[in-house]
């Protein structure tokens, strides 16, 4: 697992290829890891990549808010070059996804929002191939 540092946060990550042209940030809900992401990663394993990136990372949310947090996220994208973002955020993550949306215009190109009960398993799985492909 790889680590980006700014303004003394720290955010592990992981990055995997992608079976699609554009770069896709997973963002699970901080009360769980990036494992939540391994049904979804799994089913991609057996593709062909196609240039694209998928983005797994542990966040926390930090005593610094979420507009320190968009600042922070949107940082870490420019320094992976991600181009033609699309995000996948469940329960908090949302919020922060939001707060780049407002603060950084353009910087996300399309979302998947689940601000509460996100799906798990099969239903996960699905729901994130629609929106990827």
């Amino acid at each position: 697992m790889a680590l980006y540092q700014h303004d003394g946060l720290l955010l592990p990550y992981q990055i995997h290829f992608a079976p699609f042209a554009h770069d896709l940030l997973l963002l699970q809900g901080s009360r769980f890891n990036s494992d939540y992401w391994i049904p979804v990663l799994n089913d991609w394993k057996e593709e062909v990549p196609a240039g694209g990136r998928v983005i797994t990372c542990d966040w926390q949310p930090e005593t610094v808010g979420e507009g320190a947090l968009a600042e922070f996220f949107h940082r870490f994208f420019q320094t992976l070059g991600l181009h033609d973002l699309f995000v996948v955020a469940c329960d908090d993550a949302v919020a922060v996804v939001h707060k780049i949306e407002a603060d950084f215009p353009g910087m996300v190109n399309k979302t998947l929002l689940f601000p509460r009960n996100p799906p798990r398993g099969d239903e996960l799985k699905a729901a994130v191939n629609e929106f990827v492909k």
